[in-house]
């Protein structure tokens, strides 16, 4: 039942039935998935540190921010479970806000994050908690530009606190450097130096990372299969804002704020990919791109929203707007299947038993 529930929350997504409204479902339907999860992946390990605290032996290498928050919860008596679905909650809220800043079809971008990488999010909670902090510093950039870095550099810091991987997003403050084909050009001459010369990038990051730290991340073993997808999905990441760019630039229908964000959600896009080597070396850096495809996935919902407005502002022949419709469809059909590939490649494929399982099928 829990399983068909949150299929159909998926498919309703995509109808924007409700509006604004309808993000009150997947709110709710997340955090009680999250509030009735006790056997995924991570919960006993979470479970542990929390009733433990300090004599747990994994807690002192948690963030201090997320031990902080561990500390006021445990000492203000709350549960673990209570606990884990406050910050769920929290991070949902988070998303929401973002969303209403950013999109005006926010019901779209919360079904396919329920499609990836929500379920998984709630298994692995303080990457979980960073990276929301890491969609609001990156907000801040698309909303203000430039004006915004002060704020990006605040809240990536809170991020790193939660989880110390967030601090490799603020090298982010350089997307507003050059145009977008020098940025493009820029990274993949690093991605490739980086691919081939890895104890280069290795090095690079210790001097952001503990190198203890940096040497656990990269001890885990990542398939070729999988590492393959990972580039494939930067890379795709790119090329989609690349085409909502252009689309949204050309729509006439588009507000100059609407383009100016779109645009940066671009730079965005092209310059983490000089996160490759990283990504496709550690499953901890792996999930970096999480953050990143929240803002993807708000630029496909603008680019729905978009042709929307068209329709209704041109009132173009009906021909024509059968064919704005087709597209639209098209256009929602490759967005699920973009995200249920990913799913099956970087949920489903691996984690089956610890993820979908114990939160969908218990």
């Amino acid at each position: 039942m829990r399983l068909v529930t949150y299929l159909l929350t998926v498919l309703l997504g995509q109808t924007r039935v409700g509006g604004r409204w309808f993000d009150l479902i997947p709110i709710a339907l997340i955090t009680w998935i999250a509030a009735h999860s006790q056997m995924d992946a991570d919960a006993e390990q979470y479970r542990s540190a929390y009733e433990g605290l300090d004599s747990y032996f994994l807690f002192p290498d948690y963030g201090v921010g997320f031990q902080t928050l561990m500390r006021i919860g445990n000492g203000l008596g709350i549960d673990f479970d209570t606990f884990k679905t406050v910050l769920i909650f929290a991070v949902l809220a988070i998303y929401e806000c973002v969303l209403l800043r950013l999109t005006k079809d926010s019901a779209t971008v919360w079904s396919l994050l329920m499609v990836y990488p929500m379920l998984v999010s709630i298994v692995q909670l303080r990457q979980t908690l960073g990276l929301a902090f890491v969609v609001i510093a990156l907000a801040f950039l698309v909303a203000r530009g430039i004006r915004g870095i002060p704020w990006f550099i605040v809240f990536v810091l809170i991020a790193t606190s939660m989880h110390v991987t967030c601090v490799l997003y603020v090298v982010m403050v350089f997307c507003f450097l050059g145009s977008v084909r020098t940025l493009t050009i820029l990274c993949t001459i690093i991605t490739l130096i980086g691919t081939i010369l890895e104890s280069t990038i290795f090095s690079a990051v210790e001097h952001l990372i503990p190198s203890n730290k940096v040497a656990y991340f990269y001890n885990e073993h990542i398939s070729f299969y999988t590492k393959a997808a990972l580039i494939a999905l930067v890379v795709l990441n790119v090329v989609i804002m690349h085409m909502v760019c252009r689309f949204v630039e050309r729509s006439n229908v588009a507000t100059q704020r609407t383009v100016r964000e779109m645009r940066v959600i671009y730079r965005i896009c092209t310059l983490f990919m000089c996160y490759i080597p990283l990504i496709i070396e550690g499953t901890d850096f792996m999930r970096l791109d999480r953050a990143i495809l929240v803002f993807v996935f708000i630029g496909i919902s603008v680019g729905l929203a978009t042709s929307q407005t068209k329709l209704a502002v041109d009132a173009p022949p009906l021909y024509k707007r059968r064919r704005v419709v087709v597209n639209m469809i098209v256009v929602r059909c490759a967005a699920l299947t973009f995200a249920v590939v990913l799913a099956y490649i970087l949920i489903a494929k691996n984690d089956m038993d610890g993820v979908i399982v114990p939160l969908l099928l218990t």
